[in-house]
């Protein structure tokens, strides 16, 4: 196993290596070389218990301690305050609202018809004009 592993390392074609899979035996040995627990090692379930209380007691502080740190989001400042010039305040809004158009602009009103009818008379007076004078 050392020497297929030496051999992948120092050829540098190879970017993968493909392992059959381990039996029990094998993995145990892969397991001590590479974590550096000892086979013979006993388990004794009063330490598993322990250890696996003290997972959930830490687990159990972190979110206690996530839960505490969070606050109800609260925005910087008045969006109405922000953006009364859009929305309006309150008062005013109750009040009637009148808007001022100047006369230069209520002098026009014909229909849309009458008007493209003047243009269209326009345009062939220009043309009757122009061609007049040309001959």
């Amino acid at each position: 196993m050392e020497k297929t592993v030496s051999d992948f390392i120092q050829d540098s074609n190879l970017q993968k290596k493909r392992y059959e899979p381990m039996g029990k035996l094998e993995r145990s040995i892969f397991h001590t070389f590479f974590y550096g627990f000892s086979s013979s090692e006993e388990w004794d379930p009063r330490k598993a218990e322990e250890r696996r209380r003290r997972k959930e007691q830490a687990a159990l502080e972190m979110e206690e301690a996530s839960r505490s740190q969070k606050r109800p989001a609260s925005p910087n400042s008045n969006y109405r305050d922000k953006y009364s010039h859009l929305i309006g305040i309150p008062q005013r809004l109750n009040t009637a609202f009148v808007l001022q158009v100047p006369v230069a602009n209520k002098r026009d009103t014909r229909s849309i018809e009458e008007a493209m009818n003047e243009i269209r008379a326009k345009k062939r007076q220009k043309k009757g004009a122009g061609s007049g004078s040309s001959v």
